[in-house]
């Protein structure tokens, strides 16, 4: 559980701020509880206010943009979510901390082309967590015509299998889709490995 829904837990919260206010009085400082409530408030507010009240309708289709070539973000009104595709890794953009990686940046514009101008489908995985470690939602991205676009990255030799800790639904078959990419020399597996 994230340290800012933990934090939304009533229990939590007060254990916290009734052992803050303890240290704090043990060295002699004079700090009000309230000063204390406010101060863990505003540390641990959740990372998105939209998360706790709002929610983007995954059941509808939506127009995507891309971040890079296993992320989009999808809006609803007011909500914009950021997806990071389940089971594929895509190399490393011009944009990201690690640098550029041999075809970051086609997969990223493979993926563009892929959902532009057509509406996408979200679809989660029970196996998996709704959401990552930044706080962006995990899931299958799909055309409308059923093609999964995770499915087709890992055809062109645009992004490789990725299993994070627990195997996913589509695992096997991802996996296997890889293989044969390798096998054909698709996309990155011509020259960069």
């Amino acid at each position: 559980m994230p340290v800012q829904r933990l934090m939304q837990q009533p229990l939590i919260k007060t254990l916290l701020v009734g052992a803050i206010v303890v240290i704090v009085g043990y060295f002699g400082l004079d700090i009000p509880r309230s000063a204390v409530e406010k101060a863990l408030d505003e540390q641990f507010q959740p990372v998105n206010e939209a998360h706790s009240n709002q929610t983007i309708d995954l059941n509808a289709a939506h127009q995507a943009t891309v971040i890079d070539g296993d992320t989009i973000r999808i809006s609803q009104g007011d909500i914009t979510e950021t997806i990071r595709l389940i089971g594929i890794d895509a190399p490393e953009t011009s944009g990201s901390p690690a640098g550029t990686e041999c075809y970051g940046d086609v997969a990223t514009e493979v993926l563009a082309a892929l959902v532009a101008n057509q509406s996408v489908m979200i679809l989660s995985d029970p196996t998996q967590n709704d959401r990552d470690i930044y706080d962006r939602l995990l899931a299958y991205v799909r055309l409308l015509d059923g093609r999964d676009v995770g499915e087709i990255l890992l055809q062109r030799g645009y992004a490789k299998e990725y299993t994070f800790r627990v195997p996913y639904q589509k695992q096997t078959l991802y996996q296997e889709v890889e293989r044969q990419a390798r096998n054909e020399g698709q996309g990155m597996w011509s020259d960069c490995e």
